[in-house]
Protein backbone atom coordinates (compact mmCIF):
# COMPACT_ATOMS: atom_id res chain seq x y z
CA UNK A 1 0.00 0.00 0.00
CA UNK A 2 1.31 3.76 -1.15
CA UNK A 3 1.77 6.16 1.76
CA UNK A 4 -1.15 8.09 0.34
CA UNK A 5 -3.22 4.97 0.69
CA UNK A 6 -1.70 4.64 4.50
CA UNK A 7 -2.76 8.08 5.66
CA UNK A 8 -6.38 7.79 3.97
CA UNK A 9 -6.61 4.49 5.50
CA UNK A 10 -5.40 6.57 8.95
CA UNK A 11 -7.86 9.26 8.85
CA UNK A 12 -10.38 7.23 8.10
CA UNK A 13 -9.67 4.60 11.04
CA UNK A 14 -9.32 7.72 13.33
CA UNK A 15 -12.55 9.19 11.97
CA UNK A 16 -14.14 5.40 12.97
CA UNK A 17 -12.33 5.22 16.41
CA UNK A 18 -13.43 9.04 17.48
CA UNK A 19 -16.88 8.78 16.16
CA UNK A 20 -17.25 5.36 18.02
CA UNK A 21 -16.56 6.83 21.29
CA UNK A 22 -13.76 4.57 21.63
CA UNK A 23 -10.55 6.49 21.36
CA UNK A 24 -9.10 4.94 24.13
CA UNK A 25 -8.29 1.54 22.78
CA UNK A 26 -6.44 3.23 20.18
CA UNK A 27 -2.94 5.12 20.54
CA UNK A 28 -2.10 7.56 18.04
CA UNK A 29 0.98 5.98 17.47
CA UNK A 30 -0.56 2.93 15.90
CA UNK A 31 -3.06 4.91 13.94
CA UNK A 32 0.41 6.80 12.20
CA UNK A 33 2.95 3.71 12.57
CA UNK A 34 2.19 2.72 8.33
CA UNK A 35 3.01 6.49 7.92
CA UNK A 36 6.08 6.36 9.71
CA UNK A 37 7.39 3.12 8.87
CA UNK A 38 8.07 4.41 5.04
CA UNK A 39 10.96 7.00 6.45
CA UNK A 40 12.57 3.69 7.67
CA UNK A 41 16.52 3.60 6.60
CA UNK A 42 18.25 1.28 4.86
CA UNK A 43 21.70 1.12 3.18
CA UNK A 44 22.76 -0.17 -0.20
CA UNK A 45 24.74 0.64 -2.89
CA UNK A 46 24.43 2.53 -6.49
CA UNK A 47 25.06 0.32 -9.05
CA UNK A 48 23.67 2.43 -11.84
CA UNK A 49 22.60 5.86 -12.47
CA UNK A 50 19.62 6.30 -14.50
CA UNK A 51 19.66 10.60 -14.21
CA UNK A 52 20.10 13.08 -12.42
CA UNK A 53 17.44 12.34 -10.08
CA UNK A 54 17.29 8.55 -10.75
CA UNK A 55 19.36 5.63 -9.44
CA UNK A 56 19.27 1.82 -8.90
CA UNK A 57 20.35 1.00 -6.17
CA UNK A 58 21.04 -2.35 -4.35
CA UNK A 59 20.21 -2.96 -1.14
CA UNK A 60 22.31 -4.98 1.38
CA UNK A 61 19.58 -7.56 1.72
CA UNK A 62 20.37 -7.83 -2.53
CA UNK A 63 16.83 -6.45 -3.43
CA UNK A 64 17.55 -3.85 -5.95
CA UNK A 65 15.74 -0.76 -5.95
CA UNK A 66 15.12 1.77 -8.60
CA UNK A 67 14.97 5.06 -6.55
CA UNK A 68 13.56 8.04 -7.53
CA UNK A 69 15.24 10.71 -5.58
CA UNK A 70 12.84 13.15 -3.24
CA UNK A 71 12.84 16.66 -3.99
CA UNK A 72 14.42 17.35 -6.69
CA UNK A 73 13.88 17.36 -10.66
CA UNK A 74 16.75 17.28 -12.86
CA UNK A 75 16.76 18.28 -16.76
CA UNK A 76 15.54 15.07 -18.97
CA UNK A 77 17.85 12.75 -20.79
CA UNK A 78 16.28 9.41 -20.96
CA UNK A 79 12.80 10.26 -21.03
CA UNK A 80 10.87 8.24 -23.99
CA UNK A 81 10.04 10.69 -26.86
CA UNK A 82 11.35 13.91 -25.26
CA UNK A 83 14.21 15.86 -26.28
CA UNK A 84 17.22 15.97 -24.15
CA UNK A 85 16.29 19.17 -21.96
CA UNK A 86 19.81 21.77 -21.59
CA UNK A 87 22.06 21.27 -18.53
CA UNK A 88 20.31 17.11 -18.59
CA UNK A 89 23.79 15.65 -20.03
CA UNK A 90 25.63 18.07 -17.40
CA UNK A 91 22.91 17.08 -14.49
CA UNK A 92 23.63 13.07 -15.18
CA UNK A 93 27.27 13.29 -15.72
CA UNK A 94 27.29 15.20 -12.32
CA UNK A 95 25.18 12.28 -11.16
CA UNK A 96 27.66 9.63 -12.25
CA UNK A 97 30.89 11.14 -10.24
CA UNK A 98 28.68 11.59 -7.37
CA UNK A 99 27.13 8.57 -6.96
CA UNK A 100 28.58 5.96 -9.10
CA UNK A 101 29.60 2.63 -6.86
CA UNK A 102 28.37 5.44 -3.83
CA UNK A 103 27.32 3.51 -0.54
CA UNK A 104 23.83 5.30 0.39
CA UNK A 105 21.21 5.34 2.90
CA UNK A 106 17.94 5.45 1.58
CA UNK A 107 15.00 7.21 3.58
CA UNK A 108 11.79 7.59 2.97
CA UNK A 109 9.93 10.74 3.78
CA UNK A 110 6.53 10.07 6.14
CA UNK A 111 4.71 12.88 3.73
CA UNK A 112 5.45 11.54 0.64
CA UNK A 113 4.13 8.32 -1.05
CA UNK A 114 5.96 5.24 -1.51
CA UNK A 115 6.73 4.67 -4.73
CA UNK A 116 5.72 7.10 -7.93
CA UNK A 117 3.24 6.27 -10.70
CA UNK A 118 6.12 4.64 -12.48
CA UNK A 119 6.70 2.23 -9.44
CA UNK A 120 10.04 3.94 -8.38
CA UNK A 121 10.72 3.97 -5.01
CA UNK A 122 10.99 7.65 -3.65
CA UNK A 123 13.53 8.25 -0.84
CA UNK A 124 16.14 10.30 -0.08
CA UNK A 125 19.93 9.65 -0.62
CA UNK A 126 22.25 10.58 1.90
CA UNK A 127 26.22 10.07 1.23
CA UNK A 128 28.63 8.15 3.09
CA UNK A 129 29.67 11.87 4.78
CA UNK A 130 26.15 12.48 5.63
CA UNK A 131 25.38 14.38 2.65
CA UNK A 132 22.15 14.62 1.46
CA UNK A 133 21.92 14.15 -2.51
CA UNK A 134 19.03 16.06 -3.15
CA UNK A 135 20.38 18.85 -1.61
CA UNK A 136 23.76 19.02 -3.07
CA UNK A 137 22.26 18.54 -6.59
CA UNK A 138 20.09 21.28 -5.73
CA UNK A 139 23.03 23.57 -4.51
CA UNK A 140 25.25 22.36 -6.96
CA UNK A 141 22.51 23.83 -9.85
CA UNK A 142 22.55 20.14 -11.35
CA UNK A 143 18.39 19.90 -10.23
CA UNK A 144 15.76 22.18 -9.02
CA UNK A 145 13.00 21.78 -6.54
CA UNK A 146 10.28 19.63 -6.82
CA UNK A 147 7.24 18.95 -5.07
CA UNK A 148 6.02 15.04 -6.16
CA UNK A 149 1.92 14.90 -6.09
CA UNK A 150 2.00 18.57 -4.77
CA UNK A 151 2.90 17.55 -1.34
CA UNK A 152 5.53 18.97 0.64
CA UNK A 153 7.80 16.57 1.97
CA UNK A 154 10.15 17.38 4.93
CA UNK A 155 13.46 18.68 3.19
CA UNK A 156 11.37 21.16 0.45
CA UNK A 157 12.22 24.14 2.60
CA UNK A 158 16.55 22.93 2.83
CA UNK A 159 16.65 21.57 -1.38
CA UNK A 160 14.42 25.08 -2.04
CA UNK A 161 17.48 27.26 -0.21
CA UNK A 162 20.11 25.45 -1.89
CA UNK A 163 18.36 26.09 -5.23
CA UNK A 164 18.37 29.89 -4.34
CA UNK A 165 22.13 29.71 -3.75
CA UNK A 166 22.61 27.98 -7.05
CA UNK A 167 20.71 30.45 -8.45
CA UNK A 168 21.70 33.20 -6.97
CA UNK A 169 25.22 32.49 -8.33
CA UNK A 170 24.12 31.33 -12.02
CA UNK A 171 25.92 28.27 -11.59
CA UNK A 172 24.65 24.97 -13.74
CA UNK A 173 21.79 24.70 -14.99
CA UNK A 174 20.93 28.53 -13.43
CA UNK A 175 23.75 29.92 -15.89
CA UNK A 176 24.49 30.32 -19.52
CA UNK A 177 23.51 28.47 -21.68
CA UNK A 178 20.14 27.50 -20.24
CA UNK A 179 19.50 30.67 -17.69
CA UNK A 180 16.63 28.32 -15.61
CA UNK A 181 15.22 26.98 -18.94
CA UNK A 182 15.35 23.38 -19.49
CA UNK A 183 14.31 23.46 -23.44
Amino acid sequence: MSGGAHRLLNCAVALAVVGAGIWGTVTVRELIAPVTDSAASTSGQVVRVVDGDTADVRLTSGEDLRVRILGIDTPETVKPDAAVQCWGPEASAWAHTTLDDAAVTLTGDPRSDDVDRYGRSLRYLTLPDGTDYGVLAARSGMARAYVYGNTPIEKTAEIAEAQEDARSAGIGLWGPPCNGEAN
